[in-house]
C-alpha cells in the first residue's frame, strides 16, 4: 500500500488537483441550499475552515 501524504495548510501543491491556486471566492462565498424535507432555503453558517492557505489570492 501507498504511504498517506500529509499536506500542510500552506503547501501550494495541495491547492487543487489541477495545480491552480484557488481564488478567494472558494473560501469567502456561500450559496443557500434547499432543504430536501420541505423545500425551504437553509441559512448559511460560519465557516468551519479554521484558516486559509497563505497562497490564496
Amino acid at each position: 500500500d501507498w504511504e498517506p501524504i500529509r499536506w500542510t495548510l500552506n503547501d501550494p501543491r495541495r491547492a487543487t488537483f489541477w495545480g491552480h491556486m484557488p481564488p478567494a471566492s472558494w473560501f469567502d462565498d456561500a450559496a443557500l441550499c434547499e432543504s430536501f424535507e420541505d423545500g425551504q432555503l437553509l441559512p448559511t453558517a460560519p465557516a468551519q475552515l479554521y484558516d486559509r492557505p497563505d497562497h490564496v489570492t
